[in-house]
């Protein structure tokens, strides 16, 4: 951990408080392995929206969105459609207190919010598997190739993703804790 990760993992800890929370992990939009993976939502844009409007009506949880690494990759063409520009569209006020969201640029890493969070959130990218490692849950939103091979929670409809959060949010177990 850089001194400028540090920094911003504090800082980012500091707005959550005691609040348990979720990270979702997103994709690169574009990305074929994402595409096509429906289950629940229509589109990675749908999750968000829904996790928003939940976490929003839930106050003593937190949700940190956090963009996939590549989005502002300067290797890779720019990716129009992102976390943010969905934030930017469909929540023009801003989001609420409780739900933070980190850009592509960050310096706050994956590996420094799992062990920190009370569940993982995953459309298809690798986070669903990286959580299990540590023994975080992990609820699949979409068809990932590791769906459905017994260390992620798979819902197949909203109230079975209302179950899955609720449940993982005011419990303190882990994986390994069943």
């Amino acid at each position: 951990e850089t001194s400028e990760e540090k920094i911003e993992l504090e800082q980012l800890l500091g707005k959550i408080g005691d609040n348990p929370f979720a990270v979702y992990y997103s994709n690169i939009f574009w990305d074929l392995t994402a595409l096509d993976k429906e289950i629940i939502f229509n589109t990675i844009e749908d999750s968000i929206i829904y996790l928003i409007e939940w976490f929003e009506n839930r106050p003593q949880f937190s949700l940190v969105l956090k963009s996939h690494p590549a989005e502002k990759h300067k290797l890779i063409p720019e990716t129009f459609q992102t976390v943010g520009s969905i934030i930017e569209q469909k929540f023009k006020t801003g989001l609420p207190e409780n739900i933070i969201y980190l850009d592509s640029l960050t310096n706050v890493s994956s590996y420094d919010l799992y062990p920190r969070s009370a569940c993982t959130l995953a459309w298809t990218g690798t986070s669903g598997m990286e959580s299990a490692m540590f023994g975080i849950p992990c609820i699949s939103f979409a068809n990932a190739h590791y769906r459905g091979k017994g260390f992620t929670i798979d819902p197949v409809n909203i109230n079975e993703i209302d179950e899955a959060l609720t449940k993982n949010m005011t419990s303190s177990k882990k994986l390994d804790d069943k």
